[in-house]
């Protein structure tokens, strides 16, 4: 039998379960991930320059050491969350059109970031 350390090295083991319960959490680490656990949260609000919600700005974050970006759409409160995010340095930034926030770098931790962003003309 091949032990679950070897599985985990040739990255077989994400898709292995026992009666539909995954062998490993996701906090196991990929082969090519440090040991780290997904357990940080950003929340925020977008605005425009007046100070109103600005529902379905696209707001990127940045992972300042693997540079993998994941985006997602603002609500019709203005209201983004990123969940499930490995702690460390990010970037984010929000876009609609024309109108774009300053870059914000922040930090993800085990707890929930909250970093609010405003839109201004490029």
């Amino acid at each position: 039998m091949i032990s679950a350390k070897t599985l985990l090295k040739l990255g077989l083991l994400a898709a292995l379960t026992v009666e539909g319960i995954p062998l490993l959490s996701q906090t196991a680490a990929a082969p090519d991930q440090p040991s780290r656990a997904h357990t940080g949260k950003l929340i925020g609000v977008v605005t425009d320059k007046a100070g109103k919600p600005s529902e379905g700005t696209t707001v990127t974050l940045t992972d300042n050491a693997t540079r993998e970006e994941l985006s997602t759409k603002a609500n019709g409160s203005g209201k983004y969350e990123f969940s499930d995010l490995f702690p460390g340095a990010y970037t984010v930034q929000a876009k609609n059109g024309s109108q774009k926030s300053d870059a914000v770098q922040t930090k993800i931790t085990s707890h929930s970031t909250t970093v609010n962003l405003q839109l201004t003309n490029e």
